[in-house]
């Protein structure tokens, strides 16, 4: 049951989870009852890795407890270093570095003396919450982030390594690298595919908006926090306390250098994107800052009065497809909408590119809504 509720996390588009959460939590019941003290720990650990994406944040947390219990009462210590490695993180979400550092040095220990592939990603992810000089000594006796993305595809582990890209991409992030932050945020996305698994997409975006904000593309920091806004209640609980700060303070200082009503049209818009259309939307964009050899020049904000626009440059075909390519959406889904294929889409948005004096699709989209193509 917990293995078909994590095949319908991957492959499913559910509107809410709540039949998903059921099934977990009939699981859970029955994994309780269970005298097999090695199947009650599988149990455990995939209710850890499965609940955070429905936003179950407190019933991951209570496993851990139960996990670890139950861990230390059998000795096993493979099984010690995981669940230690779970608890500092939930002690990083409670803003708790002491018990985090604690839970994190107990992790590594076990997981070095067991030599478990899987503890010692967990130990990995685990320090990434811990201050910058505790974790240091620690993270010295680790393999570094390219090792442990070797261990997570050789053992076929696409969620541990969805965790350390999305990880090290929040890291890069508090550390001022917008350009390392949005090349592994583009690998992370890379890594589910066409999934939407709620976690990895929405904390993706918001280290999205923070390298937007830095670049200064507030129009596109605050477009992308528009997606996020029904999803905001699953941020929060992925994401420590310092890091959700941070990230509003990000977005109000976007949409004050936006001004109004630029900032509340630019959210409206992003909160009205298509779910399906996120990852391709967010993914290009980080794509384009991660080569900085083809970044385009920060988007800046909709003047008050828009200027006058030539807009006879272009053919009625090619408005059709601007309008398109503002909206996010991708070449083969204007292909789709326009009867044309993905190479004629290509072929115009060049011509669009050209005619317009703009770089690419970010440039492209400002110039729609300054000249009022879109509404």
């Amino acid at each position: 049951m917990l293995r078909l509720a994590q095949i319908r996390l991957l492959t499913e588009r559910p509107a809410d989870l709540d039949a998903v959460r059921t099934l977990l939590r009939d699981a859970a019941g029955r994994a309780s009852a269970l005298t097999d003290a090695q199947v009650r720990l599988l149990a455990h650990a995939l209710m850890i890795r499965t609940l955070p994406v429905t936003g179950d944040f407190a019933g991951a947390a209570e496993a851990v407890v139960h996990g670890l219990a139950l861990a230390e009462e059998q000795g096993d210590d493979r099984m010690v270093a995981r669940f230690s490695g779970w608890a500092g993180m939930v002690r990083n979400r409670l803003g708790d570095a002491q018990g985090a550092t604690a839970c994190a040095r107990r992790s590594l220990d076990a997981a070095l003396a067991s030599d478990d592939a899987p503890a010692l990603i967990i130990v990995w992810l685990c320090l990434q919450g811990v201050p910058d000089d505790l974790a240091r000594p620690m993270l010295a006796r680790l393999p570094g982030l390219p090792e442990l993305l070797g261990v997570a595809r050789r053992i076929h582990d696409r969620r541990s390594e969805s965790l350390l890209l999305r990880t090290a991409a929040a890291a890069a992030v508090m550390h001022g690298d917008a350009t390392t932050a949005a090349r592994l945020a583009a690998d992370c996305l890379r890594v589910g595919g066409r999934s939407l698994q709620s976690d990895a997409l929405n904390s993706m975006t918001a280290v999205i908006v923070e390298v937007a904000a830095a670049r200064g593309d507030h129009a596109t920091a605050v477009r992308l926090d528009g997606t996020l806004a029904d999803h905001r209640e699953l941020l929060v609980g992925s994401a420590p306390q310092a890091w959700m700060e941070r990230y509003d303070a990000t977005v109000a200082r976007s949409r004050a250098a936006l001004g109004e009503p630029a900032a509340t049209h630019a959210f409206d818009d992003g909160r009205t994107t298509p779910l399906a259309a996120r990852p391709d939307i967010v993914r290009d964009y980080a794509d384009l800052v991660a080569r900085a050899d083809s970044v385009p020049a920060p988007v800046t904000p909709p003047p008050a009065a828009a200027p006058e626009l030539p807009l006879d440059r272009l053919t009625p075909r090619e408005h059709q497809v601007l309008q398109r390519i503002a909206t996010g959406a991708t070449n083969k889904q204007i292909a789709e909408q326009l009867g044309m294929t993905a190479k004629t889409v290509m072929h115009h948005s060049g011509a669009i590119y050209r005619k317009l004096g703009v770089r690419g699709r970010a440039e492209a989209t400002a110039w729609a809504y300054r000249a009022g193509q879109m509404d």
